[in-house]
């Protein structure tokens, strides 16, 4: 489950429902773009334990407080200016997190 958060100060235009939802990372930034006037330059991704809320209980029908991984996500244009925060919580019945390797 994905949530995004535009800083209202990020925001050329106010949001219309008419660009939901997006179905691809290209749609997402494409959204990004036309609300707030910004390319999408870098972002900064991090994973972090945390555990599952009374929220997050009722969407996936798991037991509060159970722990849980969320991937938060800084998206920033090419001055730094922050332009979108995204969180996403990975069901832990339907997601394992794996880190793939290639050795020299």
């Amino acid at each position: 489950m994905a949530t995004n958060i535009i800083p209202e100060s990020s925001l050329n235009i106010s949001p219309q429902n008419e660009g939901l939802p997006f179905n691809s990372f290209k749609g997402f930034f494409n959204l990004l773009s036309k609300y707030t006037n910004e390319e999408v330059s870098h972002s900064i991704t991090r994973f972090i334990p945390s555990k599952v809320d009374i929220r997050i209980s009722k969407i996936f029908k798991i037991k509060e407080n159970k722990p849980i991984i969320k991937r938060e996500e800084f998206y920033y244009g090419i001055l730094d200016k922050l332009i979108c925060c995204s969180e996403i919580v990975f069901h832990p019945r339907l997601v394992d997190l794996i880190i793939v390797r290639k050795l020299d």
